[in-house]
């Protein structure tokens, strides 16, 4: 729209999707012969100046899974775009998602906090059960996701937490703070179950306020059936000039740091079936 005084541009999509058994299940896990008929409803990057609130819609979708004129479930998930703020904290990084019906049941909620100093990096959760199209965990946590695989329908539970604590503050002068992470599943299959957990911890700090350090690592462990899974990877990053390493969360953040000259470097080890290993790897300077 090319209104006064400035143009509005908006992205919205109608998609309608008939499943059979020879390329997948709908989201309402139909299996064999002429599966459901999804319609849904989404759009993405909605501002919040179009919305006239304080947050806008990163994404957002609703759907209906009809067998013929009958519905068989509703599904959805929102993802807000910009911070809530309060009076002495400021909630970012919202998502929620649910569904109801036959064969699809769950819901699912993730988000960020800030307060004074203290931040809590990720609160992530799900119960239910879902299907691998709906990719609802591969949302909510990429990570853990990527980790466990492949399971559909998904049914069990999920929850995940991070927190950032300061404990010497004296402005950019020095400041230290260490952070945990800690996460749980258990998703039930057939004849069989999935559980495992995540374990990490991280710690910045600034010091004369030109150096900046900050590293992480996480440990992530599985075992399904007779079979166990292990991964683990850290990084660490230094930076001089005019850092954030509190917003570092990862090797990107600290490269695409503004104004902050940084060194880098990663590495990982995994166990399937074997161990292997990669890294160290140590980049200079972005």
């Amino acid at each position: 729209f090319n209104g006064e005084p400035d143009p509005t541009i908006y992205n919205a999509a109608l998609d309608i999707s008939a499943w059979n058994s020879s390329n997948g299940g709908s989201s309402g896990c139909t299996a064999g012969g002429v599966g459901n008929v999804d319609i849904v409803l989404s759009s993405h990057d909605v501002t919040a100046d179009m919305l006239g609130m304080d947050v806008g819609l990163k994404e957002v979708l609703f759907g209906v899974a009809m067998d013929g004129i009958v519905p068989q479930g509703a599904f959805g998930y929102v993802y807000l775009l910009g911070q809530i703020g309060f009076e002495s904290m400021y909630l970012y990084d919202l998502g929620f998602e649910a569904a109801f019906g036959a064969s699809e049941y769950y819901f699912a909620a993730t988000g960020a906090a800030s307060f004074s100093d203290y931040e809590i990096k990720q609160a992530a959760f799900y119960l239910g059960r879902s299907c691998i199209e709906n990719n609802v965990l591969g949302r909510l946590d990429p990570q853990v996701n990527d980790f466990i695989g492949e399971i559909n329908p998904m049914s069990g539970v999920y929850v995940r937490g991070g927190a950032e604590i300061p404990f010497w503050d004296n402005g950019c002068a020095i400041t230290l703070s260490v952070g945990a992470d800690i996460g749980a599943w258990y998703f039930t299959e057939p004849g069989n179950g999935t559980y495992g957990g995540l374990l990490g911890g991280s710690a910045y700090g600034e010091l004369a306020c030109l150096a900046s350090l900050k590293g992480a690592v996480s440990l992530i462990g599985q075992k399904s059936g007779s079979n166990y899974s292990f991964s683990g990877s850290g990084w660490g990053a230094a930076g001089t000039g005019y850092c954030s390493p509190k917003k570092w969360k990862s090797i990107r953040d600290a490269r695409n740091d503004d104004y902050c000259l940084t060194a880098d470097a990663t590495f990982s080890a995994t166990y399937d079936n074997g161990w292997s290993y990669e890294g160290p790897d140590i980049n200079c300077c972005d």
